[in-house]
């Protein structure tokens, strides 16, 4: 299939300084979709259009932390938007995360995820359902953490646990080695 389409998004400023919310809605259309040739991830599994508002979030601020509410974007290494088609993957649920910048000491996001949007589908599924697993109606709460003890090492962890389904987890550990002085 050959398809176009985009994202049309909207993301407010702070409302009492605490308050935010953002809505996206996403588009991918036929240009050439063969019928019954699905598979590509860029339309349906029929080859129809995917119209859909993938985030619809209301969001507060406090203590340096963002609590979102709702459809969102996740993106950490276990749970994440796999953004390789026109659509991204998205997520609805509660989460808190740090609201410190890229470059903090800490960063972390935690909370619990009911539903997940296919890159293929205008409609949410079950996290169960995405593990193809028709016999449990089941979401997952998680958790992600990173720690920069100084600016050349990282620790990072993960894990998320869908009941009757899957526990996965995740750690690494990152240094970055100083470069070396070059010239005589």
């Amino acid at each position: 299939a050959w398809a176009g389409g985009g994202w049309l998004a909207y993301h407010s400023g702070l409302l009492a300084n605490t308050f935010h919310i953002g809505l996206t809605y996403f588009t991918s259309n036929p240009i050439i979709a063969p019928d019954n040739q699905g598979g590509t991830l860029l339309l349906t599994s029929e080859q129809d259009a995917i119209n859909t508002l993938g985030v619809a979030y209301l969001g507060a601020k406090f203590w340096g932390q963002d609590l979102i509410v709702g459809r969102q974007m996740i993106d950490t290494p276990l749970i994440n938007r796999r953004d390789n088609r026109m659509i991204p993957i998205t997520f609805e649920g509660a989460t808190i995360r740090s609201d410190t910048g890229k470059d903090a000491r800490f960063e972390y996001i935690a909370g619990y995820l009911q539903r997940f949007r296919p890159r293929d589908s205008n409609d949410f599924d079950f996290i169960s359902q995405g593990f193809a697993t028709n016999d449990v109606d089941a979401g997952t709460p998680f958790g992600w953490f990173r720690y920069r003890p100084n600016a050349n090492l990282s620790f990072a962890a993960e894990n998320y646990w869908v009941e009757d389904t899957i526990n996965t987890g995740y750690v690494e550990a990152i240094y970055k080695f100083p470069r070396r002085a070059s010239g005589p």
